[in-house]
């Protein structure tokens, strides 16, 4: 059996676009005053960015 080839050339600008995303969710948390419900908030938008990093990160290693 054949496997299909990864394509990973298109990571670079997409790795760089979530640390992006991460980087203004931290900066949020940072320059002003958060409640618990706002960091439950943040959380839960940085966690799919995470896992779509890990499995950028995955493909290229495996």
């Amino acid at each position: 059996m054949t496997t299909l080839p990864i394509t990973t050339t298109c990571y670079q600008r997409r790795i760089t676009e979530l640390q992006a995303q991460i980087q203004a969710l931290l900066q949020t948390l940072c320059h002003r005053r958060s409640s618990p419900a706002d960091v439950a908030r943040i959380d839960r938008q940085m966690r799919p960015l995470y896992a779509a990093l890990w499995a950028m990160h995955a493909e290229i290693n495996a």
